[in-house]
Formats: structure tokens, sequence, C-alpha cells
């Protein structure tokens, strides 16, 4: 700014330097370029404050603008350097905004400008990261978000920073090199995630319990969400458009990580969007738009057709008035333009002049883009309106299927209600009834222990009357002893008397005496201890008496407890049978309302399995449809498949359409699933049949039969239900196409049915025992290869060796797997009978598993062979190749057989489909590996740096003759390839004992 003076002009030295400066004139492109610089720097720290609210979008334009003059971004980074980005989280925050906002709507340098700070945003965001609450997550998110947007567009020049495309570049996105594309869909993926994280942490950090879009902190944290919302839905579409070209070109096993990562984002952005709609704060800032129930079916070509991009609209902003070209300048004078010379005078005027034409033509250029920005928001607002009729059709749809859906839902709840009510009263009427049971159970055992009780108490008193008749007896015999023992002892004394008188009279008596004394102590003695032995029992007989007698006492003292047990008892069980006779009555009318429910449910159901069976119907014309579409479809050109696995498929169709009630619609419902599954795989192998097919001729009968079947069968599935005529026309054409299958077996019978039985556990085990031992010779290789070779040679031979190890483990589990499968088949299909019974039954099913054995186990050998081969420098690279394709076509035959009986949600049948998988990745990894080797071998062979010009010209020569040598013995082999074939397919037929069933017949 030029100031103008006012103080009078003096002589001192001060004065003179003030007016000297004064009126020391600036450049007006410095004075501009300052203004300029000024401006930049205050909307910079205008945008970048302290303040918690939401950004305000006239600074943050000025800033775009600033970008836009500068042609970069240079300024802005200066001017941000010096604000407190680490010292202040809201500072921090709305650098993050104000920085995203540039990148979007800012000059396309500013993307290479930023790129040299991608390291200072990641360090910034990691030293908020430890920060782990409030703004600390939000910013270490969103910082992320910002180094990855940077290095998508680093590596995507083609993609502008609003991600904005038209038409014909969205379709050159990645160009025609399919890896290419891949790479592009990863980074989008990751452009993605990063997004849905930054929303989630925003989400997350606010109260659920405040209003928070409406105070100035969740609008802090919330406005930088409808930047990310314009991108998630870009992105989302060309994520969307790369899928489907991605699976026209690639095996959808190949894009299965891919879907899962797609739903996976599909999930999260249809969260953020319904969080998005509910803000008030977005309400008139941005149009969230909506997403479907389900993500799109990259499976089916079709669904693309159907599918809709999610658009967001954002409201009009204000056009700022021009701005006057005589503002842009400052070139007003002052009094003291004399003191400016004439050449400084024009060279300013030739500067206006430069600028004014430039303000005229840049006046031009905003003309045209306002007038094409005029005609394309026209256009927009025409497809807006459209959309938004269609929007009001849907919405009108949808709420009628609402309407029905809840009343339905209603009938339901109130049906549930009733059946639920029906049911505990059911269960009460159980419950009192079994009460009943166990009280009258629990009386009947009181009652038999009460007569237990009675009885034992009767014998007691039975035994105690016996010991008191017995104590008595005893008592008797002791007195009757204790008079003997009176009467001897006056006895004793008698006879002493007696002697004492008679001693005189005869001395011979004396001894006789002395004998009788003896006698009669003895007796005495006898006597006693008789009454010891007495007294002895007694006690123990009075002892065992008052024993009795409190066992008695006891006895009657638990006879009154059940005495009264038994009564409350018995006025239990009365209470309990006035219980059970009203339950009886409820139970009966609760009945009689459950049969008129189930009746009225009953039409309910059948009507709702009408239009189920409808439905059915449709899907399966339908799947048929698709199949017949899709059955010569170029990447199914390379697949082939046997006769018998053709007969196997087809055998669950000539049952159903043989047993199969064709007017009753539920069974109807249950087989129609089958039969037409089974159908359009039979379409498939009897196209893959053809292929092996000997003689043209059989191929092209073996087509035609298919191509009738398939007809046939569409008008089956078509008009349902129906007299049969249609099913049993069709049933004829698929015997007619079993017949031609089977004319291209073997026909001979070496091996009996019930023989097969016993040969599929021993082939099985056949096969794993010699998976096993190529595991084993494999590894012997692998360490003689180390100890002989060294150099390319040596890591060719390790790379080689260690896929064939890999491709052994895969084999070695895909069989052991098959085995818990068919263990698992035998179990469920023989019932009763033993498995050999099971196997004998199915014995063409059999057949296959065996020739499918064989030929696994017959590949792995002659891997092995070929591998040895190559590492003593005798093989080939080609060799290789083709024993690894065969052992995956043996394996892929393998499957087809096992899943032909297995049930469809067995757990083993996805282990063994995954088994298969990894064999087939396998057996991709090892052609690579032999290619790549067999690339690396010859570059190391052929090394013509020293030839001189001579020789050269002889090699040259050479390599002439060989290769028409080779190109001769190439058609010659094909030739015995085709013959060896033919000649094979016989032999196998021949060793396994197929039937000639057809000729039986």
């Amino acid at each position: 700014m030029k100031s103008s003076v006012s103080t009078p002009y003096s002589s001192s030295s001060s004065n003179l330097s003030a007016i000297s400066n004064t009126l020391r004139r600036k450049n007006p492109y410095e004075s501009e370029r300052d203004k300029f610089v000024q401006s930049q720097t205050a909307s910079i720290q205008k945008a970048v404050n302290q303040q918690e609210c939401a950004l305000k979008e006239k600074h943050v334009r000025i800033v775009i603008l600033g970008t836009h003059q500068e042609g970069n971004a240079d300024l802005f980074w200066s001017v941000v350097r010096q604000l407190p980005l680490q010292g202040n989280y809201i500072v921090a925050w709305k650098f993050c905004g104000t920085l995203h906002k540039l990148l979007r709507d800012g000059h396309p340098n500013a993307i290479a400008d930023s790129l040299r700070q991608a390291d200072h945003i990641t360090e910034m965001g990691r030293m908020w990261g430890h920060l782990k609450h409030g703004y600390g997550p939000l910013l270490a998110s969103y910082c992320t978000l910002l180094v990855c947007k940077l290095r998508f567009h680093e590596h995507n020049k083609q993609i502008p920073a609003n991600l904005v495309l038209s038409q014909e570049e969205r379709d050159s996105i990645g160009g025609k090199d399919i890896n290419q594309i891949f790479q592009v869909t990863c980074e989008m993926f990751d452009y993605m995630d990063d997004v849905l994280a930054l929303q989630q942490q925003v989400f997350n950090s606010l109260d659920k319990s405040r209003a928070n879009s409406m105070t100035a902190s969740g609008q802090c944290r919330l406005a930088p969400l409808i930047m990310c919302i314009q991108e998630a839905s870009l992105l989302y579409d060309y994520i969307v458009g790369i899928m489907f070209k991605m699976h026209k070109c690639l095996p959808p096993e190949t894009l299965e990580g891919h879907r899962l990562r797609f739903r996976h984002i599909f999930t999260g952005l249809k969260q953020f969007y319904n969080s998005s709609t509910n803000l008030q704060y977005f309400k008139n800032l941005v149009q969230v738009p909506s997403l479907p129930e389900e993500p799109p079916n990259f499976l089916v070509e079709s669904s693309f057709d159907t599918y809709r991009a999610p658009v967001v609209v954002l409201p009009q902003e204000p056009i700022l008035d021009e701005v006057d070209s005589a503002s842009l300048l400052d070139i007003g004078s002052d009094n003291n333009d004399s003191l400016v010379d004439s050449a400084e005078l024009q060279q300013k005027e030739r500067l206006i002049g430069d600028l004014m034409n430039q303000v005229d033509l840049l006046r031009q250029q905003l003309e045209t883009l306002r007038f094409q920005s005029e005609r394309m928001i026209e256009s927009l607002r025409a497809r807006v309106r459209e959309l938004e009729a269609e929007v009001d059709q849907w919405r009108h749809k949808s709420e009628q299927v609402e309407l029905r859906w809840r009343a339905e839902v209603e009938q339901l709840r109130k049906r549930s209600a009733e059946e639920q009510a029906l049911q505990q009263a059911q269960a009460l009427a159980v419950g009192n009834e079994d009460k009943f049971k166990k009280m009258k159970d629990l009386y009947a055992k009181l009652r038999q222990e009460h007569i237990d009780l009675i009885r034992k108490s009767a014998d007691t008193a039975k035994e105690l009357s016996s010991v008191k008749q017995k104590h008595a007896h005893l008592d008797a015999e002791r007195e009757t002893l204790k008079a003997q023992l009176d009467a001897a002892s006056k006895q004793k004394a008698l006879i002493e008397q007696t002697l004492k008188e008679a001693s005189n009279e005869r001395v011979h008596e004396v001894v006789q005496v002395n004998q009788a004394k003896i006698q009669l102590e003895g007796d005495l003695q006898m006597l006693r201890s008789q009454l010891s032995l007495q007294q002895t029992e007694a006690d123990e007989l009075r002892q065992s008496w008052h024993a009795s007698f409190e066992e008695v006492a006891q006895l009657q003292a638990r006879l009154q407890d059940q005495g009264v047990l038994l009564t409350g008892a018995e006025e239990r069980c009365s209470s309990l049978e006035v219980q059970v006779a009203s339950l009886r009555e409820e139970t009966q009318l609760l009945a009689t309302e459950r049969n008129r429910l189930e009746k009225k449910a009953q039409d309910d159901v059948q009507q709702e399995h009408d239009r189920l069976f409808a439905l059915q119907c449709s899907v399966c014309v339908r799947v048929l449809t698709q199949a017949q579409s899709d059955v010569d479809h170029p990447s199914l050109l390379s697949c082939r498949a046997g006769a018998e696995a053709l007969l196997l498929v087809s055998d669950p169709v000539v049952r159903l359409l043989r047993d199969t009630d064709w007017k009753d619609t539920r069974a109807l419902f249950g087989a129609l699933p089958t039969l037409v599954h089974h159908g359009a795989e039979m379409m498939f192998l009897a196209r893959a049949a053809a292929k092996n097919a000997p003689e043209p001729q059989q191929a092209e009968e073996l087509v035609s039969a298919s191509d009738r079947v398939a007809n046939l069968l569409l008008s089956v599935t078509s008009v349902l239900p129906s007299d049969g005529v249609a099913a049993a026309e069709c049933l004829a054409a698929v015997e007619h196409l079993r017949q031609l299958a089977s004319t291209l077996l073997p026909k001979v019978a070496d091996i009996s049915r019930e023989e097969i039985g016993d040969l599929v556990e021993e082939e099985m085990q056949r096969t794993a025992d010699a998976i096993e031992a190529a595991t084993q010779r494999i590894q012997q290789m692998i360490d003689k290869t180390r100890s002989e070779q060294s150099g390319i040679r040596l890591q060719v031979s390790e790379k080689i060796l260690d896929t064939c190890q890999g491709l052994m483990d895969a084999v070695k589990m895909l069989i052991g797997r098959s085995k818990e499968l068919q263990k698992e088949i035998a179990q469920q299909g023989r019932g009763t009978a033993s498995s050999k019974e099971f196997y004998s039954k199915n014995h063409r099913w059999t057949e296959g598993l065996i020739s499918a054995a064989k030929q696994v186990g017959l590949a792995a050998r002659m891997l092995i062979d070929k591998a040895d081969l190559l590492v003593a420098g005798e093989g080939q690279f080609e060799a290789i190749i083709a024993c690894s394709q065969e052992i995956a076509a043996s394996t892929a035959q393998l499957v087809v057989a096992s899943k032909v009986k297995a049930d469809r949600n067995s757990t083993r049948l996805g282990e063994v489909t995954e088994a298969s998988r990894a064999v087939t990745m396998r057996t991709a990894q090892l052609v690579a590996e032999a290619k790549s080797g067999s690339r690396v071998v010859e570059e190391a062979v052929l090394d013509f740096s020293q030839l001189s010009l001579t020789q050269t010209k002889r090699v040259e020569m050479e390599a002439q003759v060989k290769v028409l040598e080779l190109e001769k013995l190439l058609e010659r082999e094909r030739e015995r390839l085709g013959t060896l074939r033919k000649q094979h397919y016989q032999l196998a037929g021949a060793d396994e004992g197929w039937g000639d069933e057809v000729e039986q017949k």
C-alpha cells in the first residue's frame, strides 16, 4: 500500500529519510505479489484455527483459488509449516480437512507438491496416534487416508484428484493388462478401507446421547465426512465396474478374495450411508445415496444391467460476482507522480495493457466455462428429475411391499403367540400329569413301606415272645439245678454222718464211700459249670431282648412318621386330581382351538407353498436356460470328462423322472432342485464326454441327445403339475443319452460286483501309499541334488523338486479327505447293510472311484520318474508340465466321483473341494516353475557371444534342420498320442471290469 505524506518538508535528516522512503515507489507486480501472499496467509490462518467448529468454506475457497493462480501449492505448505500442527489437535484436524479439499479441488500440481510432504503427514499421524482418546485416533486415521490418497494418485496419474471420470476414462482404467487392472482394484480397496476406517473413528468418538450434528464440536468432526461420502460413492462405482470386467477375463476361483473383500466394503459403506442419512447436519449439505440390500452378484453377468450407481448430490453453490479488473491492480496515483520518470510510466502502461488483455482472455474463458457448466447442469437436472421419478415409483412399490410384509408379519406374530400359548398349556398339562404320576408312585412306595414295617413289627413281637419263653425256661432249669445242688449237699452231709457212724464197722466200705464221694463231687462240678453256662446264655438273651425292645420302639416311631407322610400325600393327591381334571378341560379347549389354528395354518401354508412352487418352477426354468447358454462358453472348451461320470450323474435324473409323482406339488417341491441341478450338470458332462469320443459321429450324437434332453427338461419344468407325459418322454431321451454314453465304455467284465466292494478301500490305500512313497523319494532327490549340483542347475532343480513336494502334499491331503468322505457316504447310504454291500450295490460309482484313484497314483509315479530324469539332466521340462496336468485331471475326476453321492451340505465335501483347489493351485505353480526353469536353462545354454561368423551360420543351419525334424516328430507324436489315448481308455475299462450293461439289456 502506498501512503501519502502530510508533514511539511524539513531539513532534518530523519525527515528526509522518511520522505524519500515514502516517495520510493514499488514495482506494481511486487505489490500485487505481497497482497496475494498476505491474503493467502490470512485465509490459511483463518481456515486452520483453534476454534472447534466446521471449516469456513470461503477461506478454503480462497486458498484453492490461490493454488490455481500460483500453479502449485508451495505457498500453502510454506505457511502451514509455521502452524502448531503438533501442539494443538484442533489445528491439526482442520489442517487435514483443508488439505483434503485442496487436493480434491486445487491445482493438479498440488498432488505432486504434497507428495513431498507425505513423510511429514505420516509422522504427524503417528504422533497423534499415541493419544488414545479424543482427536488422537481421528487424526491418525485421517493422516493415513491422506497419504493413501497421495500414493493412489501417484500410481494412477490418469485419475484426477476429485475422482470424476468420463465413461471413456472409466473404461480405460488399468488399460488392457489384466495384471494392471488387478493392481488398480487392490489400490481402490485400500483407499476404501481407509475412508471407512476414518468414518468409523468419527462416529465412535461422538456422544450417542446428544445431538452431535447440531453442536460446534460435532460439526467440526463431521465436516470432512462430506468429502468421504463423495469419494466413497465414486470408488464404489469404479470398483463394481472393474470387478465385472475382471470376472469376464479370470476364473471365479481366482477372484474369491476380491469378492470377500468387496462384501466387507459393501457392508461398511452401507452402514456409513445409513448413519449419515440420520444426521441433521448433512440434510442441507449433501444428499447421501443409498445402497441395495445385497451386493452385486459378479458371477452372473446380467446383474450388471440392473446395477445402479450411487449418486451424491451437493447443493448448488452461489456464483460469485465477477471481480472488476480495476480491483486486481492498484494503479492509483498520488500527488507525487511527477517524481516518476517517463520510462517507468511507459513500463507500467505496457504491464497494465498486458494484464488487461489477460483479464479479457480469462473473462472469455470464464464465459465459455459458465455456458458449458450451465448446459451440463441442465442435463444433470433432467437426469435427476428422471431418477427422482424412478425413485418415487420404487418408493411406492416398496411401500406396498412393506405394507404387505407387515400384514404377513403381524399374522405370523399372532399365529406364533397362539401356538406359544397352546404349547405352554400343553407343557403345563404334561408337567401336572408328571407330578401326579410322581405323587402316585410316592404314595404307593410309602404304602408298601408302611405294610413292610407292620409285618416287620409283628415278626419282632413274635421273636420277643419266643425270647421271653426261652428266658422263663432257663429260669426254671436254674431253679431245678439249685434244688439238685441242695439235695446233693444234704446227701453229702448225710453220707458223712453215716460214715462217721459206720467207720468202725467195715473198712472196705470206706473205699466205696470215697469213690461215691468223688463221683458226687464230679457231678456237682458238672452241674455248677452247666449253671454258669445257663447264666451266661440268660444274660445274652436279656441283652438281646432289650435291643429288640428298643428296635420295636424305633419302628413304632417311624411307623407314626410314615402315617403322617401318607396322610399328607393322600391330601396332595386329591388336590392334584382336581387340578388335573381342570387342566384336562382346558387342554380339550386348547386342542379345539389348536385344530382350528392348524387348519387355518394349513390353508396359509398351502397358499404359500403354491406361491413358492411357482417361484421355484420359474427359477428352475431360468437355471436350465442359463445352463443351455453357458454350455458352449469358450472358457469350458478345455473341460473333459469320462462317460462314467455322465452315467453317474444321470442316475438320479432317471430315478426322479421315473419315481416322482408329477401331480403332487409337495413331492415336486423337493425333487425339482435336484432334478434341475443334475440335469444342468449332465449337459456340461455330455459336452465334456463328447470331446473324448473316439469317433466324431459319436460325439455329434451325444451332443444332439444332450440338447434334446435339455429341451425336454425345460418343457417338463415349464408346466407343473402335469400328467407325467412330458416326464416320460424326457425319461426316454435320458435313457437314450445313457445308451450313447455306454457305447463309450469298454466292453469287458473281468471283475464281479461283489469283488468291487473289496477293491475300493484297497485301491484308496494303495494310492495313499504311492503318494507317501513319492514324497519320500522327492526328499531323497532333493538331498542328492544339493550334494551333486551347483549354480543355476541347482536353483532350478530345487525349485522344481520343492514344488513337486508341495504338490504331493496337496494330493496326499486330497486322498485322505476323499477317504473320509467315502466313509461318510457309505455310512449315510448303506443303512443297516455293510460297506461292502453298499459298494457292490452302487458298483458303477465304485468303478469310477477305483479308476480315479488308480489314475492319481499312476500320475504321481510318472511325475516322480520324470522329475528324477530332469534332475539327472536327461529329462525335459515339458514332461513335468504334462505329468502335473495329468495329476490335476485325475484329482478332478476323483472329486467329481465323490461329489455324485455326497450330501451337498456335507462338511467333508467342502474339505475335499478345498483340497482339490489346493492341488489345482500347486499344479499351476509347478507348471510355472517348469516354464521358468526352462527359460533360465535355455538362456544359460544359448550364449553365442563367443562364436565367429562362420560358426554362427553353421549353428543357425543346424538349428533350422533341428526345427524341421522336431516339427515332423511333433506331428507324428500327436497322431500317436491320439491312438494311445483311445487304447488307454479301453485298457482302463478292461482293468477296472466295467460291465457291458447296455448289451445285456
